[in-house]
């Protein structure tokens, strides 16, 4: 065993998961109570970590050159859409237009949505599996033209207006976005920051924003997951996304990638007797904005580099 670790992991790796495990087998608090209120369940423990797939250290792989990305570009809405894909990332991307889905009475809200571009990553992260909080659980890049928007929930917090106009305010005043995401619980029917499309799911949490710019708008990015109930959280549903506008706000972009964060355990462990059930722990959201970028799966700083390499152009 220790040979093996020794051949995968760095030194500074392995300190920084055994850390997170320490956390993890700590005392666990729900996100609605206090952390000094904490107390462990009786005879129980915190389910177990997972780890992402060994692979080299973000400062140790082969260094991305513009001659090694491929170009994609895809002309819809009168406009031409390309991005700069690491072949790393993804083996290839599938652009197309998915057509406008209005409301009607056999469709619930979360479903309808105005036409849109979508740049599908087809075998993205060596092909694993995600657990994304939409029928098409493959990452994904869209493009939406905002002129469509007043039609999809214009009275809803959660609609496409509503979002719309939210992240025009983050983008004008620019507050500080993990003020935002530090919350005790988020508030039902409500988002800690925007987010599009609209999901029949709550947001459990925001971690790890920040703004970014490309060369034909702005935006802001974050790691967030989605939920229907408290089953607590498993590492495939967690996701990176991209949330932005272009410069002339007529179109808005949003992102979703699985990213494996080694906090989450990867898949649901039977309840403890006598404890309540609940989404993540504070310990949990703690490690999560103290954990290097570089440790997620993909790494952060490489899902930035491909929203910045984002044009459109007329």
């Amino acid at each position: 065993m220790k040979a093996w670790i020794q051949k995968h992991f760095s030194p500074s790796n392995i300190l920084h998961l055994c850390l997170l495990a320490g956390l993890l087998l700590s005392a666990c608090t729900p996100l609605a109570q206090p952390l000094e209120n904490a107390s462990s369940p009786p005879g129980g423990s915190a389910a177990p970590s997972a780890t992402p797939a060994a692979t080299l250290p973000a400062s140790e792989l082969p260094p991305v050159t513009q001659s090694s990305l491929e170009t994609v570009t895809f002309s819809e809405f009168g406009r031409t859409f390309s991005l700069a894909v690491d072949p790393a990332l993804a083996q290839s991307v599938e652009p197309m237009t998915v057509e406008a889905v209005p409301a009607n009475q056999e469709v619930i809200y979360s479903d309808t949505h105005p036409a849109f571009v979508q740049f599908t990553f087809l075998d993205y992260d060596g092909g694993r599996l995600a657990q994304l909080p939409y029928t098409s659980r493959t990452p994904r890049m869209m493009a939406f033209p905002t002129q469509d928007f007043q039609e999809y929930g214009p009275d809803v917090p959660t609609g496409f207006p509503q979002q719309l106009e939210g992240l025009r305010g983050l983008l004008e005043t620019r507050p500080d976005l993990a003020e935002r995401c530090m919350q005790t619980r988020p508030v039902p029917g409500k988002l800690a920051l925007p987010f599009l499309p609209w999901l029949n799911e709550a947001q459990v949490f925001c971690a790890k924003p920040q703004y970014i710019e490309f060369s034909d708008g702005k935006g802001i990015r974050y790691v967030t997951a989605f939920s229907q109930g408290v089953a607590p959280l498993v590492d495939p549903s967690i996701f990176y996304t991209f949330q932005g506008l272009s410069e002339d706000g007529e179109i808005y972009f949003s992102a979703t990638f699985p990213v494996l964060t080694g906090i989450f355990p990867l898949e649901t462990h039977p309840g403890v007797a006598g404890q309540q059930p609940q989404n993540m722990t504070l310990e949990q959201l703690n490690a999560l904005n103290a954990q290097s970028e570089d440790l997620f799966q993909p790494a952060l700083g490489q899902l930035d580099a491909l929203v910045k390499s984002m044009s459109v152009e007329n």
